[in-house]
């Protein structure tokens, strides 16, 4: 099986093109597991692979599995990803590809890739006696935006404890939740640690946590409307995120950061 090894702030995936081969989700969907084993197999955060397009506005399917297998709903540094090898394969005519139906534009330099969200988010929030406000918002999958004080912050260790505890808290879902521990003073520059549901640990980045992070920053410190961008600093990397505000209502979302091809190789299952 030929594989390809990409990053984006130190988010990392398999990537498989599927476009031609007869290769089924169900058999993706066995292997993720050991794709991304960081003992036994490739080592991930989960796996992709370009699927033949369903949508004619698009170039192909972007098909994500997290790391245990589960389905991720949209992954934000994955989707810059395989816009990135798209374009190396030549196959980024309309630079558009679908993720469950909904169509997502992508932007490539040499530097960075920009990724066009759909999705218009709604921020609610749950009181909280340990944090006192949690956010709540979808960002093409499932996040919460916990503001965290510095000395929490640092420590790794107990954030992987909140984070497997919030992640299973049902006041977010019966399918659980993505959790963002989201350090911030009064400038346009957040520091964010993600607990990533489907690989159950601290990852190195997380764009769809990012695009969170900065929405939820805003609910909380702004009212006006305009044009917004957050800097959003990652243990592995720097993200930039911009969206638009009017009416209250948070529209033309883009995430913004490096994208990188590792490697690519063959896998013998």
């Amino acid at each position: 099986m030929h594989f390809y090894k990409l990053q984006g702030a130190g988010n990392d995936f398999v990537v498989l093109d599927c476009r031609e081969d007869n290769f089924s989700l169900e058999k993706l969907i066995a292997m993720t597991p050991k794709l991304c084993d960081r003992r036994f197999g490739i080592g991930a955060d989960g796996v992709m692979a370009l699927f033949p397009r369903e949508l004619p506005e698009t170039d192909y399917t972007m098909i994500y599995r997290n790391a245990d297998g589960s389905d991720a709903g949209m992954c934000g540094n994955g989707g810059r990803c395989i816009a990135k090898l798209a374009v190396q394969l030549g196959v980024a005519e309309k630079h558009a590809f679908s993720v469950h139906g909904q169509v997502y534009n992508a932007r490539v330099s040499d530097c960075s890739v920009q990724l066009s969200f759909p999705c218009e988010p709604v921020v609610k929030y749950e009181l909280d006696d340990t944090f006192g406000i949690i956010y709540v918002l979808y960002t093409g999958t499932e996040h919460i935006v916990v503001p965290t004080p510095s000395e929490t912050f640092t420590n790794d260790d107990l954030l992987r404890s909140i984070g497997r505890q919030l992640r299973n808290d049902k006041r977010f879902g019966s399918n659980g939740t993505n959790v963002n521990f989201l350090l911030s003073d009064d400038s346009e520059l957040l520091m964010l640690k993600t607990y990533e549901r489907g690989v159950e640990d601290l990852t190195l980045a997380c764009g769809t946590g990012a695009l969170a992070a900065g929405i939820a920053t805003h609910h909380s410190r702004f009212f006006n409307q305009g044009n917004y961008t957050f800097n959003v600093q990652n243990p592995g990397g720097n993200l930039r995120v911009h969206f638009d505000v009017h009416t209250g209502l948070y529209s033309n979302i883009i995430l913004e950061g490096p994208a990188e091809i590792v490697f690519e190789g063959i896998f013998r299952d």
